[in-house]
């Protein structure tokens, strides 16, 4: 403490006013030892003076110096008490301050934890997307390939079952001659296992016979065939076809038949 301080808070301690000095003043005397002794030392002193002066009402607040010491003491022990308390006070309204901060860092990390995991959890999805979305354009493309050899097989199909317009009006002309009269083949559908089985009535014994399928394209051809004669199937393939019988280089009957 300078002078001025020391000079000043020595008035207030002998007119008995210690308690409105200046807190920081208060604060500082009661943790300064030297400080104290000094400013007790002037105490003295200026009260000596004062009784001089003043003998009256030296008296008295010599006799009150007593009190005064003890008020003082007391108050610097309750003034401490209460320093203590605001500093236990601060510390832990600090500590808990820390404590919230922490806290908060925690929940925070774990936010950002979850935030890495859902957006772990985006990209998969979306690289799953993206080879499902793949894998849908394969299958899809896959399918369009089949459908388009199906469809293709489909016209294929279709195509060895389109009548000869050439054949069905030679076979129309044939029919109105009536010049043979064929008992057999008598059906029109067959399969790769059956054969057709060639019958006429009457005359002649032995005839010529030639197929065609539905190009005009001869397939087969048999200078001579008796009745009952039996073509096999198994080496023709699906489609319309078209029988023509001869004698003696004369048509004399003409038919078609299906093999599914």
């Amino acid at each position: 403490m300078n002078d001025h301080d020391l000079a000043l808070a020595a008035d207030f301690m002998i007119d008995e006013k210690y308690d409105l000095l200046a807190p920081h003043i208060r604060q500082h005397i009661e943790k300064c030892e030297q400080c104290s002794k000094n400013l007790m030392d002037l105490t003295d002193a200026l009260s000596d003076q004062t009784t001089t002066k003043f003998p009256l009402e030296t008296q008295a607040k010599k006799k009150s110096r007593a009190v005064v010491a003890k008020d003082w003491l007391v108050a610097a022990s309750i003034t401490l008490a209460i320093g203590t308390g605001i500093m236990a006070w601060q510390y832990y309204h600090k500590y808990n301050e820390l404590l919230e901060m922490s806290q908060k860092e925690t929940d925070y990390n774990n936010l950002l934890l979850q935030n890495r995991s859902l957006e772990n959890e985006k990209v998969e999805l979306k690289t799953q997307n993206s080879h499902y979305a793949a894998s849908l354009k394969k299958q899809n493309d896959s399918m369009a390939v089949l459908n388009v050899e199906l469809q293709t097989k489909s016209n294929v199909i279709a195509s060895l079952y389109t009548p000869n317009p050439e054949l069905e009006e030679e076979m129309g002309l044939i029919l109105r001659s009536g010049n043979l009269d064929v008992l057999s083949p008598d059906k029109r559908k067959y399969t790769q296992q059956e054969t057709l089985n060639f019958r006429w009535k009457d005359e002649p014994k032995r005839l010529g016979l030639a197929v065609y399928n539905n190009n005009g394209m001869r397939v087969q051809t048999i200078s001579s065939i008796d009745k009952g004669f039996e073509l096999p199937l198994a080496k023709f393939g699906l489609g319309l076809y078209y029988y023509e019988l001869y004698y003696e280089d004369d048509l004399v009957a003409i038919n078609s038949f299906e093999i599914h």
